[in-house]
């Protein structure tokens, strides 16, 4: 029978181990909305004092959770319930925001914002543009649920004739379709896992060094003209890309 409070002193009964029903008491607690929503666990101290059991009996329970997912330990900040990532699938490609949308999620952008700059070796090469040439590059941090996920990074082909100043808080393919006609159809992948610079970890509220899924995207029309060069950081406990493969035949 589940307790009221369920952080109350435990009777001992039967042959429960300490350890087993100090787990389930937190199982119940942590069901609670308030710890669903990210708030943390009270510390380990009262915990322990509240449930009538030594701290190492405390960690044997709040030890299991954490090897099953459920909770997260962040040294010098306390123990949580993990936010379970967004899981999308890699081989069913389209905007980010009807992606999520599909997934029942809401996207937002935290920051817009669209400048004509001069691109990167990298950058320049992908388009096919003079390094000197400057090209359209819109910058968005996107997330849900208050929270930055992505850093979004789209350098757009001039051949798009796009000003800058259009409305980028719609999905971005809709608004190139919209101006000028053109529909992305194929995109070439690069995924890598890399760590935060500064700039990126500030931007998604991380320290820097944090890992992140690092994804570049090429995005082509049905001419087989490159459209965009997209550069996506994300949150690496915030997001899930699920690849399904087959095997080629021989």
């Amino acid at each position: 029978m589940k307790p009221k409070n369920p952080i109350s002193k435990i009777q001992r009964s039967g042959n429960t181990p300490l350890h087993r029903e100090a787990e389930r008491r937190i199982r119940s607690l942590i069901a609670e909305p308030q710890y669903r929503a990210g708030a943390l666990l009270p510390n380990e101290v009262s915990l322990a004092e509240n449930l009538g059991i030594s701290r190492h009996t405390l960690r044997l329970a709040i030890g299991r959770l954490v090897n099953e997912g459920l909770l997260v330990r962040t040294a010098g900040l306390g123990t949580r319930v993990c936010q379970r990532p967004v899981r999308t699938e890699g081989n069913a490609w389209s905007s980010f925001t009807r992606e999520m949308a599909r997934l029942g999620i809401e996207v937002v952008n935290f920051t817009a914002r669209a400048d004509w700059e001069l691109p990167p070796a990298e950058v320049a090469d992908k388009l096919g543009v003079d390094p000197d040439t400057p090209v359209l590059r819109l910058l968005r941090v996107r997330g849900w649920e208050g929270q930055p996920t992505v850093v979004a990074e789209s350098w757009l082909a001039p051949s798009l004739g796009l000003t800058g100043d259009e409305d980028f808080s719609a999905p971005l393919y809709e608004t190139i379709q919209r101006r000028s006609g053109v529909q992305p159809v194929r995109s070439e992948e690069e995924i890598a896992v890399t760590l935060a610079a500064a700039q990126i970890a500030a931007m998604l509220a991380l320290k820097p060094g944090a890992p992140l899924l690092s994804r570049k995207r090429l995005v082509r029309d049905s001419a087989d003209q490159v459209i965009e060069y997209n550069l996506n950081s994300y949150r690496a406990d915030a997001y899930v890309l699920h690849l399904h493969l087959e095997a080629a035949p021989e």
